[in-house]
């Protein structure tokens, strides 16, 4: 289960390939960002928001969110779990999906894309 996150985050944004991508080396770190654009109701605003995930081939390492580290998140599956300001955040690595409910108040949603650039703050 978690195993597929780790490949997915690991291959890239070439993921796209017919081929399955091939195993990360042991040891091995990578960042993977994402820019979403979401969109939020009731307020029917629009939000460009970020998301970055470090992973070795093991387990997802850390998580920054519009360039906030999240102190806690969980993984299962390709679904990415956190919270940040009372906003709860599901990230989906496989379909590029973001969903957020902030208190109750507003809603987000929206689709991800892949950034090439790495989050690694080089």
């Amino acid at each position: 289960m978690l195993s597929m996150a780790l490949t997915l985050l690991m291959a890239g944004p070439a993921i796209a390939t017919a081929a399955a991508p091939a195993p990360p080396e042991p040891g091995a770190q990578a960042w993977r960002e994402w820019r979403c654009e979401l969109a939020y109701l009731p307020a029917r605003s629009t939000w460009v928001r970020r998301i970055a995930l470090r992973a070795d081939a093991q387990q997802v390492l850390q998580i920054r969110v519009d360039d906030q580290v999240a102190h806690s998140f969980a993984v299962r599956d390709t679904l990415v779990l956190t919270s940040m300001d009372g906003e709860h955040i599901a990230f989906d690595i496989g379909t590029g999906l973001w969903e957020s409910d902030f208190r109750g108040a507003a809603q987000g949603r929206g689709r991800c894309d892949p950034m090439e650039t790495p989050a690694d703050g080089s």
